[in-house]
């Protein structure tokens, strides 16, 4: 997501949005950006008689955007850092407002990834708190942020059938991170807090509330994701040529875990 900026339609609607967020009468119009975003998502700029038909996918969990009659999977625009905090935050009820219409804290995700996940929340990895853009660079986050950073430095992607009914793709933390690290610690809250790894140990169970939110949602949607990529997977793991598989189902390439195979950052369990 890091090349939304570069995106041919970028500086004309960040200068609408500019215009916008200097009436002070009309709240910052966040949502222009999401084309831009659903765009950028799977790695492709689309010409403008596509834009109709374009779908993109979840940069946090990959579910395909705006399937008909899912709201799970609905676009949405969210702050990365939160313009106000849910009631039991440990940050100011009012942290970041001074980023509600900065454009660089604009993330896209699904309505899941949104609304049953991230909510308001933002974990940090130290009592500091920034109380303005300059001090953005000293805070220390625990949640990747996926408009400035690549998730390949911090993951690998685990097919398994061990723990479910189903096959599931899942995140892992990238094995060459320490475990005392910062980013180790980084990855591992990202995929906890995001329900993208071990959900089978988070099933909900008679009479308590499952750890892992929208689960039944969540573990499809990875169901699926094993499904697309683990022929392509295999493949690659038993050193056979897959330009066949590519050839056949060229989305393919538009998933970011696509990226994960070609590096060999993978396993199979």
């Amino acid at each position: 997501m890091k090349n939304i900026p570069n995106h041919s339609d970028f500086e004309k609607i960040n200068t609408e949005f500019k215009n916008t967020k200097e009436d002070e009468f009309i709240d910052c119009a966040w949502t222009k950006f999401i084309p831009i975003h659903k765009d950028v998502s799977i790695g492709k700029f689309k010409s403008n008689d596509e834009k109709d038909k374009l779908e993109g996918k979840c940069p946090i969990c990959e579910q395909k955007l705006d399937e008909k009659g899912n709201r799970e999977s609905g676009a949405s625009i969210d702050h990365f850092r939160p313009k106000r905090n849910t009631a039991n935050s440990i940050l100011p009820k009012n942290a970041y407002s001074f980023l509600e219409c900065e454009e660089s804290n604009y993330i896209l995700m699904c309505k899941g990834c949104n609304d049953e996940y991230k909510k308001s929340e933002f974990p940090l990895d130290s009592d500091f708190v920034a109380t303005n853009v300059d001090e953005l660079s000293q805070e220390k986050p625990l949640l990747i942020n996926i408009r400035e950073e690549d998730p390949i430095e911090y993951f690998e992607i685990v097919f398994t059938e061990k723990y479910l009914p189903l096959p599931i793709l899942e995140l892992s933390i990238k094995k060459e991170l320490s475990e005392d690290s910062y980013k180790f610690r980084k990855a591992k809250k990202t995929i906890e807090f995001f329900g993208l790894g071990k959900c089978h140990e988070l099933e909900p169970k008679k009479h308590q509330k499952g750890l892992c939110k929208a689960f039944d949602n969540r573990v499809f949607t990875l169901a699926l994701h094993y499904d697309a990529l683990f022929e392509l997977a295999k493949a690659i793991d038993e050193e056979r040529d897959f330009e066949a598989l590519l050839n056949d189902n060229p989305k393919l390439m538009e998933y970011g875990f696509f990226r994960f195979l070609i590096e060999g950052q993978f396993r199979i369990e």
